[in-house]
């Protein structure tokens, strides 16, 4: 027979007056002197005081189930020939190693009693000067607006900064040059926007840069951003950072922000303390629908940012 000892006890350490089970698994074993040795289901109870527990078993295959607390758990041990002394641990063949398996993302938000979404901040406006630049074509009649977004790792963009306006430089072989805020964490990269029209308010895409660096330098003049830049590509309208609602085919149906739900490719949002919204992307302002009269009529407000 082989003497079995272990110690049970529960996640914090403490010790786990427990009911052990060891059901035989293995056939009878017929020993060299003729007697036939029939495996038994012994059973027995750690020490209430330090959890641990002796048993002495047969050569064979078992199961044991510990139960404790109103939970069970099993595993399988196999027991050699001899009259050794043995721990539990020595003995199991099942697998008993802590595998982690990341649970399904259901949500990435705050829970505290409330649903709190967390966007990475909009950005500060970069800040400009006239520099030169060789090859760069800028003149004093170059003089444009721009505006930056950070980028989050999924490619989710804040809203855009602020404008900030250029001293359009001088003479030969001039750039402007804009000194980009610190990105905070968890931006991955920087997307700057450029006017190329005084009398619009749109800014459009003009490079990306590494979260890391700290300036860019734009050479093109009005003609040379022309012939690049795409007109579609305009600084996005509100801050997608904090996540998106997805359908089972995975289309976004509706990004929150700290301003309101936006619905993704329209013109729509909704905003606390205002209500549903429309986008003139003539003006850039938003403008908030509203119903008034008998008979009732809709009309929308002077708009807002």
């Amino acid at each position: 027979m082989i003497t079995i000892t272990g110690k049970i006890e529960d996640t914090t350490g403490a010790a786990v007056h427990a009911q052990i089970d060891f059901k035989a698994l293995s056939t009878p074993q017929v020993l060299a002197t003729g007697i036939v040795l029939t495996n038994s289901d012994p059973s027995v109870k750690s020490n209430p005081s330090d959890g641990t527990f002796t048993v002495q078993l047969a050569a064979g295959n078992y199961a044991v189930t510990i139960t404790a607390n109103g939970f069970s758990s099993q595993f399988n041990i196999a027991v050699p020939t001899g009259t050794a002394t043995m721990t539990l641990d020595e003995v199991v063949t099942s697998n008993l190693v802590y595998t982690y398996a990341a649970p399904t993302t259901v949500w990435n938000g705050t829970r505290s009693g409330q649903i709190t979404f967390q966007p990475i901040a909009n950005p500060a406006a970069p800040t400009a000067a006239a520099s030169i630049y060789i090859g760069g074509h800028q003149t004093s009649a170059s003089s444009f607006a721009y505006q930056i977004a950070w980028m989050d790792q999924f490619g989710n963009l804040t809203f855009h900064s602020s404008d900030v306006n250029n001293v359009a430089p001088t003479g030969s072989n001039n750039a402007t040059t804009l000194t980009l805020p610190t990105a905070p964490s968890g931006v991955a990269a920087t997307w700057i926007y450029r006017s190329n029209n005084d009398s619009t308010t749109n800014r459009y895409f003009l490079a990306q840069v590494a979260a890391n660096v700290t300036t860019y330098t734009d050479w093109q003049s009005a003609t040379d951003f022309a012939g690049t830049m795409n007109p579609a590509n305009k600084a996005p309208l509100y801050n997608a950072t904090a996540g998106q609602l997805l359908t089972t085919g995975g289309t976004i149906v509706g990004v929150f922000t700290d301003e309101g739900l936006y619905i993704p490719n329209t013109n729509v949002r909704l905003v606390p303390g205002f209500g549903a919204q429309l986008y003139n992307y003539d003006t850039n302002l938003w403008h908030t629908l509203l119903c008034s009269g008998s008979p009732a009529r809709l009309s929308l407000d002077a708009g807002q940012l």
